[in-house]
């Protein structure tokens, strides 16, 4: 995946490349860089390299980010399902449908057989 690509015509300088081959380990990782970036805030105001108040400003930017990006997982996972859902439903009535053709063909081959005459 690239953040950006089709509108240059000049190949890609290798740290925009480097840049976007990390965007693979961030989709996997967001939660644990999110946590992390919450712990390394919370240590720096116990230190006093920021404010409290700069500590509780950026503890609500993460949670609310990480709050985002989980409803965002929820709806892809609720589409999945309900097209999931659609795909068994077709499944099963091609299933019934395919039955009800072998079983028509079963009677017609039997019809076939007990009178002697091809139908």
């Amino acid at each position: 995946m690239k953040l950006w690509g089709g509108r240059f015509t000049k190949e890609e300088n290798q740290l925009v490349h480097n840049f976007n081959e990390s965007l693979s380990f961030d989709q996997k990782l967001y939660r644990q860089d999110i946590e992390g970036s919450m712990a390394h805030i919370t240590m720096l105001a116990r230190q006093g390299i920021v404010s409290e108040e700069d500590k509780e400003t950026i503890l609500g930017g993460l949670k609310g980010i990480l709050k985002d990006l989980l409803m965002f997982l929820a709806e892809v996972i609720v589409k999945y399902a309900r097209n999931l859902s659609r795909i068994v439903r077709l499944l099963k009535s091609s299933i019934l449908i395919f039955k009800s053709i072998i079983s028509f063909k079963t009677i017609i081959s039997e019809l076939s057989l007990s009178s002697g005459k091809p139908i």
